[in-house]
């Protein structure tokens, strides 16, 4: 740990209960459909944790593990630890993260009304009483007092297999929408018995369990619990009631707090508070430790969107927590703390909270998760980077956006000589123009990132050099990997070529002052709707109309949740399930529902209407050049994730 000096309150050592932590850094518990279909651990899933124990993550929590099976079920894939059968397979994933050093705690968990009967079977969702998170979620099933004795049982047996498997820790979920946050919520608990009523009542499942958990565990074993400090739910939890919750815990036993908000991540609007799309702050939770650090004299965790080594030690220097917990950060790098304490904090790959790869495909997809900005996440360690064997290639890649910078860095880490051309005077392509508004300024991050990269690699990167057919054959590459992206497609709609039409590239630039005239975004994609929103932001009367019957509905659910809020604030018009028949000078004509014909007024008409590939130079060499690859948008126009995974697994193979 050379720089370690740098961070000292990072890399001190901590305490939870009895239980040494090399530094402060922990890994909050995030679900991944890693696990075996019947709930087992898989290479998958230890190949994950191996890379954060491996990374210098001082405390690995687990993802949240089922203590009552099928009923309790929140993933598609969920660990187990409901029956002894699991303790082997699950101690091989605890030998592992030690052979690091690294202590490992397992969060255990019953989902509740947080889940629904394709998961569990017959029994469906239950919970504290049959009050559901959102209107659309079903109706939970009361809880009966003997299967509320069974369920305390329950998690008191996964809490004795997980100490038998040789965790170091254990930390009960009580946060969110799952079945404890459910029981100590005013919101959602209204029983008329001894489980529900006054904070002592709605407290009693957790007080129960942690009670249980000492007579078969001991008074030392450290019991961690998660709890949102503020639900952001009218009717729910705040902030001061919680500081009371927490200080009652303690006094049972509980040996570290993990302070997060918000509730359900899917349906409730409170649910942008727990799983945080790009536009909100770096640490902007950290308040919540800072309260619950006033209530309890036993650590507090803080989490939340902590990116950055120097503001996770301001936040320890400031006594704001005692711990730090990372979570999509360690998915986008797991070497994190490694780098922090050598002082690489350059070579920090941080995540841009996109979403896509850990929820969008989890949560809404019940796919295993991926990452937009590191491509080896859910990759078993014989897919991963292998130096080239035999002779080094010499290879050209063409376009130095997302995809052709990965690539590039890539074949360079193998061994391979690599070139790239790019036809503009900077790298990122389309990144540039997507991370201008405030509210996605994280996408420079990655953008920063790989830039490092390629200069830290000494990669030679030729700028304002447009590839024709003769330049690429003179420049004789045994392969050639184009990454050329994708242009704006012009539909046959009359009007599109007109003075005022305008493409999302030439309003999205750091320098756009309003003019104080009416915008119409005509696309109501993701890109459509962002490039709304910066408009409006910038002072623009703003209208976009789309097509299909909702806008950005390309956006994972959390991120179009909280840019629809944002529109709607600003004012924005949307208008959906509206045709473009006609650009005009003063707006456009559009037919609504297939039928009513309507006019819509705006003088600057914004073109989101799709991309094209822009693979010409593919068809132009194909059969010249023996090995042809195309990744990205010049193969089809979709997300960065695409890009960049389709430039690692390409890269990895030649």
């Amino acid at each position: 740990m050379g720089q370690s000096g740098k961070y000292p309150n990072l890399f001190s050592t901590g305490y939870i209960g009895t239980v040494a932590v090399s530094n402060r850094i922990v890994m909050a518990p995030m679900a991944t459909n890693y696990a075996s279909e019947t709930g087992g651990v898989t290479d998958s899933l230890t190949d994950y944790y191996e890379a954060m124990a491996k990374g210098g993550t001082g405390l690995i929590i687990v993802e949240n593990c089922c203590v009552d099976y099928p009923g309790g079920k929140a993933g598609a894939t969920q660990l187990r630890l409901d029956e002894d059968r699991f303790i082997p397979g699950i101690s091989r994933l605890v030998e592992v993260v030690h052979y690091y050093g690294a202590k490992i705690a397992i969060q255990i968990n019953h989902a509740g009304p947080s889940t629904s009967s394709l998961k569990t079977g017959e029994s469906g969702p239950v919970g504290a009483s049959n009050i559901p998170y959102a209107s659309y979620l079903a109706t939970p099933r009361v809880l009966q007092r003997d299967e509320i004795e069974l369920i305390i049982e329950k998690f008191a047996q996964a809490a004795l297999r997980a100490k038998k498997a040789n965790f170091d820790a254990i930390e009960l979920h009580g946060a969110h929408a799952y079945l404890l946050a459910h029981f100590m919520s005013p919101y959602s608990n209204k029983r008329k018995d001894e489980y529900g009523g006054d904070i002592h009542g709605r407290l009693l499942l957790p007080v129960k369990i942690v009670r249980r958990i000492r007579d078969l565990l001991g008074e030392d074993y450290p019991i961690i619990f998660r709890i949102s400090i503020d639900e952001f739910l009218d009717g729910g939890r705040g902030v001061e009631e919680s500081k009371r919750v927490v200080a009652l815990l303690a006094d049972e036993g509980v040996h570290a707090f993990h302070a997060t908000a918000g509730t359900h991540p899917v349906t409730h609007p409170s649910g942008t508070h727990c799983v945080e799309p790009m536009a909100y702050a770096q640490g902007w939770r950290v308040y919540l430790s800072e309260e619950v650090k006033k209530s309890v004299s036993v650590p507090v965790i803080a989490v939340g969107v902590i990116r950055e080594p120097h503001f996770a030690e301001e936040i320890l220097s400031q006594g704001k927590a005692d711990f730090v917990a990372l979570g999509r950060g360690l998915i986008a790098d797991p070497d994190w703390a490694n780098k922090a304490a050598s002082g690489q904090e350059k070579e920090i790959r941080k995540c841009i909270s996109c979403n896509e790869g850990c929820i969008r495909r989890r949560v809404f997809m019940d796919l295993p998760i991926r990452c937009t900005v590191n491509a080896e996440v859910g990759k078993l360690s014989r897919f991963r980077l292998q130096p080239i064997k035999g002779n080094s290639k010499r290879i050209l890649v063409v376009g130095g956006g997302p995809g052709g910078m990965e690539a590039a860095r890539i074949l360079k880490m193998r061994g391979h000589d690599v070139t790239l051309w790019e036809k503009n005077k900077v790298l990122g392509g389309q990144l540039l123009s997507a991370g201008v508004p405030a509210f996605k300024k994280k996408l420079n991050w990655f953008l920063e990132y790989l830039m490092q990269q390629l200069y830290d690699l000494a990669i030679p990167c030729e700028l304002e050099q447009m590839a024709a057919p003769k330049n690429v054959l003179d420049f004789e590459p045994d392969e050639l990997v184009l990454a050329t992206g994708a242009i704006p497609s012009f539909p046959s709609i009359p009007g599109i070529h007109a003075p005022n039409v305008k493409l999302i590239e030439e309003v999205l630039v750091e320098d756009y002052s309003g003019s104080g005239s009416k915008f119409i975004v005509m696309g109501g994609g993701g890109k459509g709707a962002e490039t709304a929103l910066f408009l409006s932001e910038r002072g623009e009367d703003v209208s976009i109309v789309e097509m299909l019957g909702e806008v950005a509905g390309d956006l994972d659910p959390i991120s179009r949740k909280d840019l629809l809020s944002r529109l709607r604030s600003r004012g924005v018009r949307m208008h959906t399930e509206a045709e473009i028949i006609l650009c005009e000078e003063q707006g456009v004509r559009v037919t609504i529902g297939g039928g009513k014909e309507a006019f819509i007024p705006g003088d600057n008409l914004i073109m989101a209407l799709g991309y094209r590939p822009q693979n010409q130079l593919e068809s132009r060499l194909k059969g010249i050049l023996p090995r042809i690859y195309t990744i990205g948008d010049c193969f089809k126009p979709r997300k960065v994730i695409d890009a960049v995974s389709e430039a690692y697994i390409i890269a990895a193979q030649i």
